[in-house]
């Protein structure tokens, strides 16, 4: 929903700016070397008449230049967070080893970069005649800011390991809406977006990411652990690229018929996306001290890739659409009597599998090309409400319900399917009997030294699709059933008028409401290659890995998690412009997998369990047993016909 524009031109603008002038530059009672920055916003709209009561425009525009600013320091730099142990003397150092040996500028200490911000919203609306209206929306956004990659107390970037984290988007949607007489009316909508992720490190130079544990002695965290500095581009970011498109169809209608109102539709979305994460493509180089990094002597080489040597070979490519029908009837019994109920019916489509392995169906007895193509989940749901007088009105339902966008997950089984990529390491080249970066004969195919290239060792080892494919495989259960939640609720709003005279008498409306859920077919990580083999001495499973390869498979679960949450608020409005809401909700709510990360390997372990392959219903870790919340508004005109809040 965004503004529009009317008969009248109208329009406003808006301007502010902040600097590190503006801050304070002291940290109990010690001064510090805060980064400098400048940050400018502004932005206008406007909104007018094209043809005088037939079409209008509105156009919004807003633009950021600011700052993202980083803190961390050598030590006796003065910066906010000093990284204890590393000095100048060995910042200097690592910085000529990197230019003079490996011909490479690492950058500087970054303290600050700039970022910016542009969105632009343009809307036409178009009024046809009495029955029908239209209207186009156009949406751009273009951003970035400046991230760091490795920000533990023991570590430091030179300003080459950052990346920029970015996105472009381009929105457009269409919608038609018609009343085609008084019982009958129509929307049509149709829409387009194209989303651009970006995250490219600052150097963009490719020279691959070195890290070199410097000389400190020092007990940081207790364990004695050294700082680790990091040099060229994050292995992350080497080959890190989203991209997706969807195109969205949505027809809905409604229709009165003597106490009955209709509605029915149907919506179609079809997501195109191209998802490449690839680390290491060129390389990740680990020294054990500045000495090492001088003579050449990596502790570990790192290298994945596409057989193909084109990293882009190994990303997820593919499509699908989810549809879905629906119809409902609100039905007026009178006396105040209102009962809704409906039907839903979602399902996919698509036309794309993951690439078939071998190895794995002749373990497991199925491909893992496995697609959401012809999955749905029929949804019924019922609801009433019931206007007992006019200081009290009750309502309840249950229905199952289901949402949100599986893609993510679905992703994985695309790009980690055991076949795509393959990564190695130092081995393939100490087995040649080398035994530094700078060894006679030691050849660099993709550039013109280390850091630039790998050796040809590793490259031709993930060419011949040696090494090894993954840390653990991503596949789909052939019987993977969309998730879905049962969902019961009762509640009311009750009017209260307090004869009192003083300032806790008159109105207040209190609101209360019962909502409980049950999981029905949550979706779960499980290790589809393990089987229970025993028990161990503590009574725990002990478990061995029977297949290969190991598979990390979205599945369901058969566990029935439940949820039970109470609120209610109690709200009131003073003439003279104040007003507030209390409310207070207790929550208790069980999960068998959260299932908020991207990674497969992050949803499996981020659980609560016992045995390797646990399906147990727990507290979940977002649950806030007690929330109390209390707002006040204040509204006054300190100037007439303006109101201030």
């Amino acid at each position: 929903v965004t503004k529009s524009g009317g008969n009248e031109f109208h329009g406003g603008a808006f301007y502010d700016y902040t600097s590190d002038s503006m801050q304070g530059d002291s940290l109990e009672g010690s001064g510090v070397q805060a980064p400098e920055f400048d940050e400018q916003r502004y932005g206008f709209h406007v909104g007018g008449p094209i043809i005088e009561d037939r079409l209008f425009f509105f156009v919004n525009y807003e633009h950021l230049e600011g700052a993202n600013t980083f803190t961390r320091g050598v030590e006796g730099s003065g910066a906010l967070n000093e990284v204890a142990g590393f000095t100048q003397a060995e910042f200097d150092e690592i910085l000529d080893i990197a230019r003079n040996i490996y011909n490479y500028d690492p950058g500087f200490a970054p303290s600050s970069f700039p970022n910016e911000d542009d969105k632009l919203l343009v809307r036409f609306d178009w009024e046809i005649n009495n029955q029908h209206r239209a209207d186009f929306v156009y949406l751009y956004n273009d951003g970035y800011n400046i991230t760091a990659s490795d920000g533990d107390p023991n570590e430091f970037e030179f300003s080459n390991h950052l990346y920029e984290r970015g996105a472009e988007l381009n929105r457009y949607v269409g919608s038609l809406y018609s009343d085609w007489n008084e019982s009958f009316s129509t929307e049509v909508r149709v829409g387009y977006t194209d989303l651009v992720n970006r995250q490219n490190s600052i150097g963009q130079d490719g020279f691959g990411e070195m890290r070199i544990t410097d000389s400190n002695s020092l007990a940081i965290d207790g364990t004695g652990q050294r700082n680790t500095i990091y040099i060229g581009e994050d292995d992350s970011r080497q080959s890190n690229e989203l991209n997706y498109s969807v195109f969205n169809v949505t027809a809905r209608g409604t229709y009165t018929w003597n106490d009955h109102t209709f509605s029915f539709g149907y919506e179609r979305e079809s997501t195109d996306i191209f998802n490449l994460f690839v680390q290491h493509t060129i390389g990740q180089y680990d020294f054990d001290s500045i000495a090492d990094f001088r003579n050449g002597i990596p502790d570990d080489i790192d290298y994945n890739n596409a057989p193909s040597l084109n990293p882009a070979d190994a990303a997820a490519d593919w499509s699908y659409a989810s549809n879905a029908l629906y119809a409902q009837d609100e039905w007026d019994l009178g006396n105040g009597v209102v009962i809704t109920a409906g039907l839903r019916y979602d399902f996919y489509t698509s036309d794309d599998t993951p690439a078939e392995n071998a190895n794995f169906l002749a373990s497991y007895g199925y491909s893992n090309a496995q697609s959401m193509d012809g999955r749905d989940l029929l949804q019924p749901r019922v609801g009433v409400q019931w206007d007992v007088n006019d200081d009290l009105s009750l309502r309840g339902g249950f229905g199952l319900f289901s949402g949100g966008d599986p893609n993510v997950w679905l992703s994985n089984t695309y790009s980690t399917d055991f076949i795509s990529q393959f990564g190695v390491n130092e081995r393939e080249f100490f087995n040649a009997g080398f035994s530094t970066l700078f060894d006679a004969g030691v050849v660099y195919p993709d550039g013109p030294g280390p850091g630039y290239s790998v050796p040809s060792q590793l490259i031709d080892a993930v060419a011949a699709g040696n090494g090894s494919p993954g840390f653990e495989m991503n596949s789909l259960d052939p019987n993977f059933e969309i998730p879905g939640e049962w969902k019961v609720s009762i509640g009311g709003t009750y009017d209260l008028y307090v004869p009192m005279d003083n300032f806790l008498g008159g109105d207040y409306r209190v609101n209360a409401d019962l909502l409980w859920s049950q999981d029905h077919n949550a979706a779960i990580i499980t290790r589809r290659d393990l089987v229970q083999t025993g028990v161990g001495p503590a009574g725990f499973p002990l478990y061995s890995s029977n297949n290969s390869p190991g598979t990390l498979e979205l599945t369901n679960t058969d566990v029935k998690a439940e949820s039970i949450n109470f609120a209610f608020t109690v709200e009131r409005d003073y003439d003279f412009g104040l007003n507030w809401i209390f409310g207070y909700a207790y929550n208790d709510a069980e999960d068998v997998q959260p299932m908020t990360s991207s990674v497969a390997f992050s949803n499996y372990v981020s659980r609560a369990f016992v045995g390797a392959n646990d399906e147990v219903a727990a507290l979940s870790n977002y649950n806030i047993q007690h929330r109390f919340t209390l707002n006040l508004n204040y509204e006054h005109e300190f100037v007439q016909d303006y109101s201030t809040r």
